[in-house]
């Protein structure tokens, strides 16, 4: 009985010596298994985390387990998906409704600042209050037509369909006279009266001349860009001028009084004043000038100088005044 007691004893020292380093062995050989069978869950989830709505487009990599894994990914993927479905059609939806209801604002406030800086008739005032009136029905049906979508998208109120003439719809809103706005700079914006006709043209059409009528003109400089409102009025039967299209107007320069112009090359500009050398009894002097519109070769002077007056072809300041010069007939060439 001793032995066997004495065996007991041993076994109960060797089952204390062992069970730590078992237990070390299974906590490590648990952890081990654990993050095995965790480390694709890690990986979902940290790539989750990278999604936001600027890389909507970034998908969950799928690993090819065949087991519950691999179907959550395929339906995180799939609900990312409709996600970004959903995210772009409200971003299209936003950039639509803001280019819709810019053309009638841009077109009611140049209307209105028109009339404001213009002293027109009743007739006048009357219209153009029409016109703002017409741009505001618009915008509230074109309000009352977004609303309606928005509650359709939240379930709220159903969209009836029907059949519609797209071509139709398209060209419709196009047809009629077309309204172009334009600024002016303010040096070629005096003597050109309402009702002047003047052509343009639009990037749409290249190589193409349209032509329309000087409808208002406000007649008031904008101190920032020294520029002058002014609306034009064109035939658009055929709808090809869509709103909001820049265009670049063929401006006629007018003066209600006559002007000098000379070679652009008599006109000398120093970093104290722009003038033109005057050739007087075989002497140069120098005469401030302002300039203005240029055709050609040409530049329109405004200072003192007159009608027959005689100036340098090539002005410069090497030309001192007092200068004695023997002045020649000009060929024009």
């Amino acid at each position: 009985m001793d032995d066997f007691y004495d065996a007991i004893d041993r076994f109960k020292w060797v089952v204390l010596l062992i069970s730590p380093v078992v237990l070390i062995l299974a906590s490590g050989g648990g952890y081990w298994l654990s993050r095995r069978a965790l480390a694709p869950v890690d990986r979902i989830t940290q790539a989750a985390q990278d999604i936001n709505s600027h890389n909507l487009a970034k998908r969950l990599d799928v690993p090819q387990s065949g087991d519950e894994l691999q179907r959550l990914s395929q339906t995180l993927n799939n609900m990312l998906e409709r996600l970004e479905a959903s995210f772009n059609r409200i971003t299209q939806f936003t950039a639509d409704a803001s280019h819709e209801l810019r053309t009638p604002l841009a077109v009611m406030r140049t209307t209105t600042e028109v009339s404001l800086r213009t002293s027109q008739t009743v007739a006048d005032y009357r219209e153009a209050q029409q016109e703002v009136l017409a741009e505001l029905e618009k915008t509230s049906s074109l309000v009352e037509k977004l609303m309606l979508l928005a509650r359709a998208d939240a379930g709220v109120a159903p969209l009836q369909h029907a059949p519609v003439n797209l071509a139709e719809c398209l060209r419709r809103p196009y047809a009629g006279n077309a309204h172009q706005s334009c600024a002016v700079p303010e040096t070629y914006a005096a003597g050109v009266p309402e009702g002047t006709k003047v052509d343009f043209t639009v990037p749409t059409f290249p190589g193409r001349t349209f032509s329309g009528t000087i409808a208002r003109i406000a007649h008031s400089v904008d101190i920032k860009t020294r520029t002058m409102p002014v609306e034009l009025e064109a035939a658009n039967i055929k709808g090809d001028l869509s709103p909001g299209t820049f265009s670049d107007v063929l401006w006629p320069v007018r003066r209600s009084y006559p002007t000098l112009f000379v070679p652009t090359s008599s006109v000398a500009n120093t970093l104290e004043r722009v003038f033109v050398v005057r050739i007087r009894d075989g002497k140069s002097e120098w005469v401030d000038v302002k300039t203005g519109a240029t055709a050609e070769k040409m530049t329109e002077v405004f200072g003192e100088l007159h009608e027959g007056d005689v100036v340098a072809v090539r002005g410069t300041d090497e030309l001192r005044p007092g200068t004695l010069v023997s002045a020649q007939q000009s060929s024009g060439k």
